[in-house]
């Protein structure tokens, strides 16, 4: 058991060519709530979901009958070139359901990230074209296994990626191509429907980032290179070690507690570098993080017996 965080925390931060962007312009971890941690700030109003371990902390479980995350209809500086990432989990069969979506058909324009019935992942969309465009994945993802997908549009070019993989790459023919529109951004959910179906999604969706550009090789590589495998074996999450941080997001502190003797703290980047260790004996303490940068950090934390605990923050 010993060796698993230490596999947790390799996964994490090995082949990383690129880190993750900052100037997102949504930003929705679904760790405890549905706020935006980009500078946006338009934060969601969730309905029916519920929280469930995730990529990282916690997710978002869609029950693919009324649950939905809405938020602002606000265009977020988007016109026609987008970026849309998300971790998914599913094993619905024969459903159509929307993971993130931004699309309004009756003016031919917007964006989704969706699953197929045929459990295929699919970007689609319009972008003034008088056509509906979609690409779609190679594979099936609804196997109750950790997806990461990522569509991007650019112009006439509209391209989806699986697990890292590039998938497919269609072209449309819009002589200005658009994507604006007033409908609001949801997630697990269609806000307009298609005759009375709002194509909710059943399974669990995590990290959500939208940028209003397309993002290098690197970038992407850096967003879907979050192993879930490794992910899952955090024991952080076992009930015998009872290892609580809060608040998370946090603007300067941090709380750390245990049922059981922590001897050392430390704060690693995205990069691997340690950039706050601590050694102690106790089963609490307070972290100033105010000399840190915003962003997203690993917490290491040492137990009494050489446990290793892996845990996410975000500072914001």
């Amino acid at each position: 058991m010993k060796k698993l965080p230490i596999l947790f925390f390799f996964l994490i931060f090995s082949n990383l060519n690129g880190q993750i962007p900052q100037d997102y312009v949504g930003y929705y971890p679904l760790d405890t709530n549905s706020n935006d941690f980009s500078i946006n700030g338009f934060n969601g109003q969730s309905y029916n979901t519920q929280i469930v371990p995730g990529i990282f902390n916690n997710a978002y479980n869609f029950n693919g009958i009324n649950s939905k995350v809405i938020s602002s209809g606000d265009n977020r500086n988007i016109t026609n070139v987008v970026t849309i990432s998300a971790w998914i989990r599913t094993n619905a069969q024969n459903r159509y359901g929307f993971v993130v979506s931004k699309y309004d058909w009756r003016i031919d324009k917007g964006f989704h990230l969706a699953i197929w019935d045929n459990g295929h992942a699919f970007l689609a969309g319009r972008n003034t074209s008088n056509n509906y465009i979609m690409v779609l994945s190679l594979m099936p993802v609804n196997d109750g296994k950790w997806h990461h997908l990522l569509g991007i549009i650019n112009g006439n070019t509209w391209k989806l990626w699986v697990d890292c993989e590039l998938q497919d790459t269609v072209y449309s023919s819009a002589s200005n191509p658009d994507l604006t529109n007033n409908e609001a951004l949801a997630f697990g959910y269609y806000p307009l429907g298609d005759n009375g179906n709002h194509r909710y999604f059943e399974g669990d969706i995590d990290n959500i980032y939208i940028y209003n550009r397309e993002l290098s090789p690197n970038e992407i590589q850096a967003l879907c290179d979050r192993n879930p495998v490794a992910i899952e074996t955090d024991n952080g999450n076992i009930p015998e070690y009872n290892v609580m941080i809060y608040p998370n997001p946090t603007n300067n502190n941090i709380k750390i507690t245990s049922n059981t003797l922590i001897q050392q703290v430390s704060i690693i980047d995205e990069s691997g570098k340690t950039i706050l260790s601590k050694k102690i004996n106790t089963n609490s303490l307070n972290l100033i993080l105010n000399q840190i940068d915003k962003g997203i950090y690993i917490v290491k934390i040492q137990l009494h017996g050489n446990h290793l605990i892996y845990k996410r923050i975000i500072k914001k």
